[in-house]
């Protein structure tokens, strides 16, 4: 032993010797670990399977194993019809610990969880004697129901739970606002989410104001207004047509479509080669400004 270490060279060299031995030791014990888990592109499908979406409806799909709180997991990522998935996956059994889709987080759960659905007695209504209206009297009367039937309940005409349309919030925030659409420029129209809750977010600016409003997807209400006067610096210069007719490059903007040629320029990319996630004139500190987001 003492003439193994009889020497600061002969020291170096153990040590190194020792060192090396124990990288490969747990590189091996690290490739039996993985070699136990799940692919990558099992994960993937437990996401989507859990989602009820395939490849071919997503976009910006990915995933990555991660080590986190003493296990193995697999986060994977994507996009369907402007929702975002994010999703956590055992690595060890393709369990489920976490979804959030567009934010909105809910633990892991067995992927079948259809109940069943218990049995309800049929409604059923009996003409009573004061149901038939009388003489000159065609006000409807409420039907009469069977204790422990399930009570309907009345929905209101012409509602049948259908969303309204982009155009018809951008419609509804100009009326709101009070000016038509000849008199403004719109910066942001598009559906998003919000706490869960799917909305239509307007923005858009006439010669002094601008004007931002959220709006439910669902039956139109507004859930937020705001408007703010223009700096003298960001208003139109005089003589500048504002207005959804106006041209791509009024008030000396480029355009949308310029502004993503440049950034694809930039990044060295093809547009087949990215999806868009943002694309829309915005203003920084008082200056026109193009935010352009894509993968």
């Amino acid at each position: 032993m003492n003439g193994l270490f009889s020497s600061p060279k002969k020291l170096a060299v153990t040590i190194v010797c020792v060192v090396i031995a124990a990288l490969v030791i747990a590189s091996a014990g690290l490739l039996l670990i993985k070699g136990s888990l799940i692919s990558a592109a099992e994960a993937e499908f437990v996401a989507l399977s859990d989602a009820g979406l395939t490849r071919g409806q997503v976009s910006a799909l990915r995933s990555d194993l991660d080590f986190d709180d003493g296990r193995w997991e697999y986060n994977v990522d994507f996009y369907s019809d402007g929702v975002e998935y994010d999703y956590a996956i055992q690595a060890k059994d393709g369990g489920i610990i976490s979804r959030d889709i567009d934010g909105q987080t809910a633990p892991g759960q067995p992927q079948d969880t259809t109940q069943p659905v218990a049995e309800q007695p049929a409604a059923t209504t009996q003409p009573a004697a004061s149901d038939t209206p009388t003489s000159g009297d065609t006000s409807p009367t409420a039907p009469a129901t069977t204790p422990g039937a399930p009570v309907q309940t009345p929905q209101p005409a012409g509602n049948n739970a259908q969303q309204i349309t982009l155009d018809d919030a951008k419609a509804a925030a100009l009326k709101d606002a009070g000016i038509s659409a000849a008199d403004v420029t719109f910066t942001k129209a598009k559906q998003d989410y919000d706490d869960g809750v799917a909305v239509y977010e307007v923005e858009f600016y006439s010669a002094d104001t601008e004007y931002d409003y959220e709006k439910n997807t669902a039956d139109g209400t507004i859930r937020s207004r705001s408007a703010e006067a223009l700096p003298q610096s960001r208003r139109p210069a005089s003589g500048t047509t504002t207005g959804t007719n106006a041209s791509a490059s009024s008030g000396g903007h480029i355009g949308a479509e310029k502004a993503k040629a440049a950034a694809l320029k930039d990044a060295g990319l093809n547009a087949a080669d990215v999806t868009f996630t943002k694309a829309k004139l915005d203003y920084d500190d008082g200056v026109a400004v193009y935010e352009v987001e894509f993968y």
